[in-house]
């Protein structure tokens, strides 16, 4: 079973929306992905959108930034934090949680899009979280996410060697 380690993002939590920081590289990351997943939504607006593995918010925070009802989960309370604080801080109304993807604490159809982007490589029981993000969507709802492979090319260049090596 491959652990979860959430020390590289408590440890990173204050850092998120730090413009000088490595982990803000992901932030950059939202107008390629966005950009694809503009093909299978193309308005945002008033779209009630969970985000699984959330982190500090930057995918949270650009989506609301276009209209959507945001709903951001995170397993680091630190990460959790962070995103709570600058999303108040930009007037952008957010409603974030603590938990877990293998067991998301939202009633059953609940949502018009989950995404989830760079966690799936990270959870132990990716079929669970799957699962439970069927579960949330409404009835003709759309997963978008974005992942690495799972085989031990991408898990040690990636996952170990990025985070653990570099701590990127």
């Amino acid at each position: 079973m491959k652990k979860n380690d959430l020390e590289f993002y408590d440890l990173s939590a204050n850092q998120w929306w730090d413009k000088n920081a490595k982990i803000y590289a992901l932030y950059y990351l939202n107008q390629p992905r966005f950009k694809f997943f503009d093909r299978y939504v193309p308005h945002w607006q008033g779209l009630k959108v969970l985000d699984v593995g959330c982190g500090g918010g930057f995918s949270c925070e650009f989506m609301a930034k276009r209209g959507a009802i945001i709903y951001g989960i995170d397993s680091s309370a630190k990460c959790i934090e962070v995103a709570q604080k600058h999303s108040g801080e930009n007037s952008l109304d957010i409603n974030y949680k603590i938990g877990i993807a293998e067991s998301l604490p939202y009633e059953n159809n609940t949502f018009d899009f989950v995404i989830c982007v760079d966690v799936l490589e990270h959870v132990s029981d990716y079929r669970q979280v799957v699962s439970e993000i069927y579960r949330v969507l409404k009835p003709g709802g759309i997963f978008l996410y974005d992942t690495i492979n799972r085989n031990f090319q991408s898990r040690f260049m990636m996952i170990w060697l990025m985070e653990n090596l570099l701590r990127s």
